[in-house]
């Protein structure tokens, strides 16, 4: 029988939630639901055995050995922590002749994976605990950027240096004499207190970084000049980045950042239209992409989307409000607020639609 009969597509069954439960994000928890081992969906059989047996797993997940429950096929493998209820995501053998993902390593069993960040960070994350074996952490090199702390044994970023949280569980990374003689890193500079170093872009940012709040003292912030890409606020002290400017969202402790007048007389940056409340500046490319970016919801009133005629390369969804990439349809992945993209109808006989899994 043809495996589009026989299985159940994601996308297909994507579809089959939404009928019943319209809200799209809705239909995306369901589905994600669907299998997982767990239980406890009430509209749909979610771990019916023939059902599961069928289904296939979204991209990101992955069968068990008694393929019936689909895990997370990124950190559910081989990570010293059973997920799989048939306990085959941590089999001894499986595990040892599997390879690490990108950035993680393996423990002295050969079994388990752990992220290279956690070697040597005085947490114990490899059930053998060979992550924290006290020679080998002791003869290990730092990577670039990083610095052994007092006892010899962990390694922390340099930024992390005298920046008034402990790293270093022996607190050496903060004291206080090695933090008078430190030199801030590039793009950071000190506190009054001679101690802190915090970086440049957070001064005068209207949050005091500081402990002893000198980022933010009023007379050394009116001389401060910000930033590339920023402006200050109307009190003089402040900077916020141009971008946060007219966003209906105040950066601006004094608010000025979205003063009604100036916001209305303010002229959008090319590439940018105005919002119909006549204050707010957004992207071209985001009016009626099916994502609200005004905060008056304007740019994706219906009305208007209908109206809106869709760049080369792409094309409307079935309700006429959304543009979308070609690219995007039928690739097993719903763009669509009204998921026709992913119709099983119009996708019949697709490529893509029927390789995705």
């Amino acid at each position: 029988m043809n495996r589009e009969h026989t299985q159940f597509n994601y996308t297909s069954q994507l579809l089959l939630v939404h009928k019943t439960r319209p809200n799209v994000w809705s239909a995306v928890s369901t589905l994600i639901k669907l299998c997982d081992g767990r239980g406890g969906l009430q509209t749909v059989p979610d771990e019916d055995e023939k059902m599961c047996e069928a289904f296939i797993c979204p991209d990101w997940r992955r069968k068990c050995a008694d393929g019936q429950q689909c895990v997370n096929k990124y950190d559910s493998f081989c990570n010293g922590h059973v997920q799989c209820d048939d306990k085959s995501d941590e089999d001894p053998d499986f595990c040892r002749a599997r390879e690490c993902r990108h950035g993680y390593m393996k423990c002295d069993d050969g079994i388990q994976c752990i992220h290279e960040l956690h070697l040597c960070d005085r947490h114990i994350h490899c059930n053998d605990k060979s992550d924290e074996d006290e020679d080998m952490c002791k003869a290990r090199e730092c990577k670039s950027s990083k610095v052994k702390c007092d006892d010899g044994i962990q390694c922390i970023y340099e930024s992390q240096l005298c920046n008034v949280y402990t790293d270093c569980v022996d607190k050496s990374d903060e004291d206080e004499d090695m933090c008078t003689d430190f030199t801030c890193t590039d793009k950071e500079r000190k506190c009054a207190d001679g101690l802190q170093c915090i970086a440049e872009h957070r001064f005068c940012d209207g949050y005091k970084d500081c402990t002893d709040r000198s980022d933010e003292d009023p007379d050394f912030c009116r001389a401060w000049e910000c930033e590339s890409g920023s402006v200050k606020c109307d009190d003089g002290m402040q900077c916020i980045y141009k971008s946060d400017i007219c966003d209906r969202y105040p950066e601006c402790n004094d608010k000025s950042d979205e003063d009604e007048d100036v916001c209305k007389a303010r002229i959008c940056e090319p590439g940018k239209t105005k919002c119909a409340d006549n204050h707010q500046c957004i992207n071209l490319d985001n009016v009626c992409n099916g994502l609200t970016d005004c905060y008056d919801e304007s740019d994706e009133d219906p009305v208007t989307c209908k109206a809106e005629i869709c760049k080369p390369g792409e094309q409307k969804c079935a309700d006429n409000t959304q543009c979308i990439n070609i690219d995007r349809v039928c690739n097993g992945r719903t763009d669509c607020r009204d998921v026709s993209d992913e119709d099983p109808e119009t996708c019949k006989g697709s490529k893509r639609f029927m390789e995705y899994p």
